[in-house]
């Protein structure tokens, strides 16, 4: 049971570590493209996988984002006049 405890403790302390990822998955104000961007508070480096989740469609963009960037563009992604629908989430993977 402490084991338990130990390791539920540590994980959240590793979680805790690295700040909540600020992605942002957005329309371009004409409609016609798709803005995909992140922030990396962390003092190094990373290279992030950020994935935005559309009704209609699925968009993933990778990038080395500098240590300290905020508001990074990941990728502009041509939506070509298509309906993509509703915004359904985004998330990215960072290491």
């Amino acid at each position: 049971m402490k084991a338990r405890f130990l390791i539920a403790v540590s994980a959240l302390l590793a979680l805790a570590a690295e700040p909540a990822a600020a992605v942002t998955c957005k329309l371009s104000p004409r409609g016609d493209s798709l803005l995909i961007k992140t922030s990396n508070a962390s003092a190094a480096p990373k290279t992030c996988t950020v994935t935005c989740r559309f009704a209609l469609a699925r968009f993933a963009c990778t990038q080395n984002i500098p240590a300290g960037a905020k508001d990074w563009y990941v990728c502009v992604r041509p939506t070509r006049g298509k309906n993509i629908g509703a915004l359904q989430g985004g998330s990215e993977t960072c290491r």
